[in-house]
């Protein structure tokens, strides 16, 4: 996902909008996974590691 920012009204129209899917992806990285393999249930977790991107655009943008 690539974003351009124009002003900093678009900052806050960006944040109102993606609020629910950071929102999701936090959910998703405390779920867990269970399936059934020969038999047994196995449990998996999901590990989601940044880059720092956001951050760094976060900063940049609040100067």
């Amino acid at each position: 996902l690539c974003l351009m920012f124009v002003d900093e009204s678009d900052h806050e129209t960006l944040t109102a909008i993606l609020g629910p899917v950071v929102a999701e992806r936090n959910a998703i990285k405390e779920s867990r996974l269970i399936l059934s393999l020969a038999g047994l249930p196995r449990s998996f977790r999901f590990h989601f590691r940044g880059t720092g991107y956001d951050e760094k655009m976060v900063r940049e943008m609040e100067g």
